[in-house]
């Protein structure tokens, strides 16, 4: 990818909200909702922000998330702190 022009970068990923309290959902599963719902769209965003922002044409980066990632869910606090994190990662 080092080789192409991105102009235009959608970042849209996400898994399910676990609908237990948290002490129930296995770690495995866990570290799976971090993984998927962080990590793509921050290596990526990182992987083509400088190459778009030299570009001479105009750029954008858009970041999918959830109206989750706004407000408190009990039964959906991991889904919900990793929707907000891209929330916020998306405001720099």
């Amino acid at each position: 990818m080092k080789d192409k022009d991105i102009g235009i970068l959608v970042n849209n990923v996400g898994m399910g909200i676990p609908t237990e309290n948290l002490h129930k959902v296995p770690f495995s599963e866990q570290k799976d909702i971090h993984t998927v719902n962080m990590l793509p769209m921050y290596v990526l965003t990182e992987f083509f922000k400088e190459k778009m922002e030299k570009r001479i044409q105009k750029s954008a980066i858009i970041n999918i998330g959830s109206i989750a990632g706004y407000s408190p869910n009990p039964l959906g606090s991991l889904y919900a702190s990793t929707k907000s994190f891209n929330n916020h990662y998306s405001l720099v």
